[in-house]
C-alpha cells in the first residue's frame, strides 16, 4: 500500500485496474479507519489526464460491510456523473470530483469499506472519513422576578421560571411544557409547528390556560376519562381537500374544560 501526498495506490501512487499498462489484476485495499463506526466516507480523485477519472475508461467497485455485519454491495462507479465535486478541505477554493459514500441510516453506520479498481486508473488524492454523533442538549432552567410598579407606587411581585428541558431520544412527547407548582401557568402550543404530540405537567390551579394559536378553525375532543386529559386537536390545512395534521396533547394529572368554544383556549383545574 502506498499513501503519499501523490496519491493513493498499490505499489504507487495510482489506483490500477486490469485493462492499466502493466498491469494484470484488480488493485484493492480495505477502508477500516481507526475510529468509531462512521456514516460517510469522501474518495477525491485528484488525477490529471489518463489519471482522472474517464467514462468508459474507468471502473471503481465498493462494498459496504456495517457494524451490526450486514454487508451491501458490490456499487459500481463507472460515470463522471456518478462522482460530486465537492471542496478540498486542505485547499479551499478547490474542487475535485468525489466518489461520496454514505450509510443507509435504516441499517446503521458502516465499520468498513473494500474499495477495487475494476479497470482503468485514477489518482486518489485523500480519503475522508466522517463521523456523526448525537449529543443530546442539556436542560436550561431559569429563574426570573417581576416587579411591577404603577404611576402611584403601587406594586407587585411576581417570581416565575422559564424551564427548557432537552427531549428524551425515546420519549413518546415530541414536546414536554412544565409549569410552577400553584402558580398561575399559561401554555401555549404552535399548531403551525410540525410536532404531534406534546405533554403538560404543573396545570394545576383554576386559572391556569391552555393555549393553542395559528389556527382557529381548528376543532378537538377532550377525553377525562382517565387519570389524565387527552385533548385531540383535528387541525386544518392551507390545501383545500387536504386533510390537517392531528395533534394530541396530554395534561398529566388533570381534567381539562372548554369555556369558548373556539378551539383556541382551553380553561381548566384539577378536578375535585
Amino acid at each position: 500500500m502506498n499513501i503519499s501526498n501523490q496519491g493513493i495506490g498499490v505499489g504507487n501512487n495510482i489506483f490500477n485496474g486490469v485493462h492499466a499498462t502493466e498491469t494484470f489484476f484488480d488493485e484493492q485495499f480495505r477502508i477500516d479507519p481507526l475510529v468509531n463506526d462512521f456514516t460517510q466516507l469522501n474518495i477525491a480523485i485528484t488525477g490529471t489526464g489518463n489519471n482522472r477519472f474517464l467514462n468508459g475508461d474507468d471502473q471503481i467497485s465498493y462494498t459496504i460491510t456495517y457494524d451490526d455485519g450486514t454487508t451491501t454491495g458490490p456499487f459500481i462507479i463507472d460515470e463522471e456523473s456518478d462522482l460530486i465535486s465537492l471542496e478540498d478541505s486542505a485547499n479551499p477554493g478547490q474542487f475535485n470530483p468525489t466518489i461520496v459514500i454514505m450509510a443507509d441510516p435504516t441499517i446503521g453506520k458502516i465499520d468498513y469499506i473494500d474499495l477495487s479498481m475494476d479497470f482503468g486508473e485514477v489518482k486518489i488524492g485523500y480519503i475522508e472519513v466522517i463521523v456523526e454523533e448525537d449529543n443530546p442538549a442539556n436542560d436550561m432552567l431559569i429563574d426570573f422576578q417581576s416587579i411591577l410598579t404603577d404611576a402611584d407606587g403601587d406594586s407587585a411581585t411576581t417570581n416565575f421560571a422559564v424551564d427548557l428541558f432537552a427531549n428524551d431520544l425515546d420519549s413518546e412527547f415530541d414536546f414536554t411544557l412544565d409549569g410552577n407548582d400553584s402558580d398561575w401557568d399559561t401554555f401555549d402550543i404552535d399548531l403551525s409547528a410540525f410536532e404531534e404530540t406534546y405533554q403538560i405537567l404543573g396545570f394545576d390551579t383554576p386559572d391556569d390556560t391552555l393555549v393553542f394559536l395559528q389556527d382557529s378553525a381548528a376543532t378537538y375532543t377532550i377525553d377525562n376519562n382517565g387519570v389524565d386529559s387527552i385533548i385531540t386537536i383535528n387541525e386544518t390545512d392551507p390545501e383545500p381537500e387536504v386533510v390537517g395534521q392531528i395533534t394530541e396533547v396530554t395534561v398529566v394529572g388533570s381534567d381539562v374544560f372548554s369555556e369558548n368554544g373556539e378551539g383556541i383556549v382551553f380553561d381548566g383545574y384539577i378536578a375535585p
